[in-house]
């Protein structure tokens, strides 16, 4: 099916592709020169273990002793995979604490450009370490959390709608994985540099982790400002192997919107439950195209969610609600709980 650009109401533009393209770097540049804080790291106590021993008097057989109930703490694993072709060299996995057999959903997470530009170890480390993940999910585990938890970016009444819900449904975890995103992914060339990326996620990366990881086997992506664009295009070129398809303050041009709506409506015909969803927040530079990419897709008749958060595009941003709201929707809605409402 094609769709033009004036009937999703984005008309012929008035100066040249490539013009369009150099506008959308400089700001993507700009934004991803923001200051940049430290943030702590959360790392779970170790536990020794010991168990005290009995020596019969005689060689009598001795009742078989009940199960441990064994556990594992929470761990970080750092994939490297040199030279592949997608340009996805280096890989980060958070795995929860979890019991023995108990297996999670899992969460694809992309950074934005401003870690692009640290080279595949320092960007892969985006979400972790910039973005205060581990902050994050050491509050989740520790409930109630607090307007400073949010960066500020919170009115009262969502908080404590947010903090009810914590106490009926507390926040079961995710294994969570974090590739390194490259610089790319602009233009026409950029589906077929994201379709690698995809094959990649969906031929390596994914059989990887179902095999040295406690997943369930329900999948989501997300991510962030460029590393929305690549989920939202990933997403389009292997929708079998997800349920949730997200973009948070995604980067991207207005007239893009109509061939973003074209690639999801064919990944709706190869996939009919997937679920789309646009998340972007009021001070957002992107958040008027947000805007245009969820009526064009209403108007498509593709479902999908939009979610509306506070902040700028930025780390504050991301430190806060953007990080937490994307930790607790899909911690929801793979395991088809109800969505927590901010």
């Amino acid at each position: 099916m094609k769709f033009s650009a004036q009937k999703f109401g984005t008309g012929p533009q008035s100066f040249p592709r490539a013009l369009r393209w150099a506008l959308l770097s400089v700001v993507l540049g700009s934004l991803a020169c923001r200051g940049e804080s430290e943030v702590a790291h959360a790392h779970p106590p170790k536990s020794g273990k010991g168990a005290p021993s009995e020596t019969p008097r005689k060689p009598e057989a001795k009742p078989p002793e009940p199960p441990a109930a064994a556990s594992t703490q929470a761990r970080e694993l750092s994939w490297r995979f040199s030279g592949h072709p997608s340009g996805v060299e280096q890989v980060r996995v958070y795995i929860p604490a979890h019991a023995a057999g108990q297996r999670f959903p899992t969460l694809i997470a992309l950074h934005g450009r401003g870690e692009s530009l640290k080279g595949a170890e320092r960007g892969s480390e985006g979400w972790l370490l910039d973005y205060a993940l581990r902050e994050q999910l050491a509050r989740l585990q520790h409930p109630p959390l607090t307007r400073d938890d949010f960066r500020g970016l919170i009115q009262a009444d969502a908080l404590e709608r947010i903090n009810r819900s914590l106490v009926k449904e507390p926040y079961r975890g995710l294994v969570l994985v974090f590739p390194y995103v490259p610089d790319r992914f602009r233009g026409e060339s950029g589906w077929g540099e994201a379709a690698r990326v995809a094959h990649f996620f969906a031929h390596t990366l994914w059989p990887k982790l179902r095999e040295e990881a406690p997943v369930d086997g329900n999948l989501a992506i997300d991510g962030v400002s460029l590393g929305a664009r690549l989920s939202w295009m990933v997403g389009c070129a292997q929708p079998e192997l997800f349920r949730v398809v997200s973009g948070t303050q995604m980067a991207l041009i207005e007239a893009e919107v109509p061939y973003f709506v074209e690639r999801s409506l064919r990944a709706r015909k190869r996939n009919a439950k997937l679920l789309f969803r646009v998340v972007s927040s009021d001070a957002d530079v992107f958040q008027p195209v947000s805007k245009a990419l969820s009526e064009a897709l209403r108007a498509a008749s593709i479902p999908h969610e939009q979610r509306r958060l506070r902040g700028a595009h930025g780390y504050r941003f991301n430190r806060g609600p953007g990080g937490l709201e994307m930790l607790l929707y899909h911690d929801r809605k793979l395991r088809g709980l109800a969505i927590i409402s901010q």
